[in-house]
């Protein structure tokens, strides 16, 4: 329901991103908080869709204040009328 973080894609144009090629983005554009990973840059830099160039990639999960996918309501629909059936 609120997606996985095995997957990435575009919020801005939808396009799914190769998910090695979008950790390393992340590892190599994204500040360490936790000082953890010395190779790490010192501050954070956008990662752009290699669609659209928007900095709108992220893994497919719902975050907070999100909408979750419109097939969930239709899957509940479903579900409910099965089970009402």
């Amino acid at each position: 329901m609120h997606g996985t973080i095995r997957k990435a894609a575009c919020e801005a144009c939808g396009a799914a991103a190769d998910h090695a090629a979008f950790v390393a983005a992340v590892r190599a554009n994204v500040k360490d908080l936790y000082g953890v990973d010395p190779a790490a840059p010192s501050e954070s830099r956008p990662v752009p869709c290699g669609a659209c160039g928007a900095s709108a990639l992220k893994p497919t999960t719902v975050l907070f204040g999100g909408m979750l996918p419109g097939a969930f309501f239709e899957r509940k629909v479903r579900a409910r009328d099965l089970i009402t059936a």
